[in-house]
């Protein structure tokens, strides 16, 4: 098998993680103790990435709610503080990069057909 497809279903694993990952963040944005996480790529040898996902433990703030079991004694929870447009940019880059090793893919399924269709 070609190596390129190799690399392009890893791509679009980590699109795919990190689309998860922004969608959690976005769904979690109102509920205390959330930890916001973040998808983070690295390159893999012979070629792709790898996503590990994790916890961004700094990004949080006070929030004033006496009524909620995850009160503090001041009456204070801490909420993720998720930035509604900074996630639909990333889920529209993430749509995008996803799309582009679809793309590849077809390409390189496309490129053996044909090769296979060449006459002897």
């Amino acid at each position: 098998m070609n190596p390129a497809y190799n690399i392009a279903l890893s791509g679009m694993n980590a699109y795919a993680t990190r689309m998860g990952v922004s969608a959690n963040n976005v769904a979690n944005a109102q509920t205390p103790d959330y930890q916001k996480q973040e998808a983070v790529q690295s390159a893999v040898a012979g070629g792709g990435v790898s996503v590990e996902v994790q916890d961004i433990k700094a990004d949080s703030y006070e929030a004033y709610q006496p009524d909620s079991p995850a009160a503090n004694q001041q009456g204070y929870v801490t909420m993720p503080n998720v930035d509604y447009a900074t996630e639909a940019v990333e889920q529209r880059m993430d749509v995008a990069g996803y799309t582009a090793n679809a793309a590849v893919i077809r390409t390189l399924s496309s490129m053996d057909r044909d090769l296979l269709n060449i006459p002897a």
